[in-house]
């Protein structure tokens, strides 16, 4: 906590939570972090007590941080996806010393990240040049490149580089383009026909996408975010919009409503059955409950925290088949069901 109360090594700590986030998110795009989606490796690469530290880190965070942004979206990024479960498990320690709530909404730990462009809307195109090796050498030429004139002051300054690099066996021209800060840098790469941007003006840590996604389907953190639902830890999360109150609402409806297999039927009737028998004794969440059924994941043109817009009736009615069948026939949950089912009244409901 030293660090981030020196206004200087602040300032840098926070340049490289920028720099990291970006480096994250295009390994994140890697062909070899499609194949293994948790690549960051802590516990059992690092030092396997590792666990250990998360848990020393976040008894700082309730003690001394106040809510700190800086601090906060450090914590965050243990919760990315890119980490593997056991330490993802943080999530465990920070109900408990009840401080999910302190960790900052999803778009302050969001980092614009890449995005394509060109042709069409660019969504799904590939960038060949997305690999870490080759963004470290596209920032090494810039960097070199970079005018002699002081930092000084707000004026940022720019280089543009042609390039050629070697994908796939066959040599490619592309042009960096770059502007320079006091604090940080933004890059467009572009190859005549299509345009990757990575934007570091933002305050945050990393893409929202890869808290996001994929669904999250490990049993014992879907257990451990329901855990923290029914005890209550995540009540002030959600009315102060922490990113931990918005992961457990993308993953667990994401899970329970389109994404259980076949071979998780079980584990999704368990999740159903302890939210609604917490609902029949709590009735402050209902919001929450509410919030749950209706959850539409965002669309990548909008804030993380806002859905994508309307739910027809039909996918209302889904919904609450799936929660019926998870009842298993107790008919004091199918009640609650019917309870929460009142609130639609069959009329096509638009996502807040």
């Amino acid at each position: 906590m030293g660090v981030l109360e020196e206004e200087k090594s602040r300032d840098v700590y926070e340049a490289l939570q920028e720099l990291y986030g970006q480096l994250l998110d295009i390994t994140r795009f890697s062909e070899s972090t499609k194949r293994s989606v948790e690549a960051l490796r802590f516990q059992s690469e690092i030092h396997e007590s590792y666990s250990t530290f998360i848990e020393t880190f976040v008894e700082q965070l309730a003690a001394v941080s106040y809510g700190d942004l800086i601090y906060g979206r450090q914590v965050a990024f243990y919760l990315h996806h890119q980490v593997e479960s056991p330490v993802r498990l943080a999530w465990n320690a920070l109900s408990n010393a009840h401080v999910l709530e302190l960790l900052p909404p999803l778009h302050c730990v969001w980092l614009g990240g890449w995005k394509g462009g060109g042709k069409g809307n660019g969504e799904g195109m590939k960038n060949p040049f997305l690999g870490k090796g080759n963004l470290l050498s596209l920032l090494l030429f810039a960097s070199e490149n970079l005018p002699e004139a002081a930092m000084d002051d707000d004026q940022p300054r720019y280089t543009c580089l042609k390039l050629e690099l070697t994908t796939d066996s066959k040599t490619e021209p592309i042009f960096v383009e770059a502007s320079w800060f006091a604090t940080h840098f933004d890059l467009s790469i572009i190859d005549g026909l299509h345009a990757w941007i990575c934007n570091a003006l933002e305050k945050c840590f990393a893409e929202a996408e890869g808290y996001l996604e994929p669904v999250e389907d490990d049993e014992g953190i879907l257990e451990a975010y329901v855990k923290s639902w029914v005890s209550g830890a995540l009540d002030r999360a959600s009315t102060r919009g922490s990113i931990t109150f918005t992961l457990v609402l993308h993953h667990l409806s994401s899970f329970i409503f389109h994404h259980c297999t076949s071979d998780k039927l079980l584990l999704r009737n368990k999740l159903v059955e302890s939210l609604l028998r917490d609902y029949s004794r709590k009735q402050q969440h209902e919001g929450m409950m509410l919030d749950f059924i209706q959850y539409n994941k965002p669309s990548a043109s909008q804030n993380p925290e806002q859905n994508e817009g309307a739910l027809q009736t039909s996918e209302i009615e889904r919904r609450f088949e799936v929660l019926t069948e998870a009842c298993e026939g107790n008919s004091s949950l199918l009640t609650e069901v019917e309870k929460l089912k009142s609130f639609f009244g069959g009329k096509q409901y638009v996502a807040t």
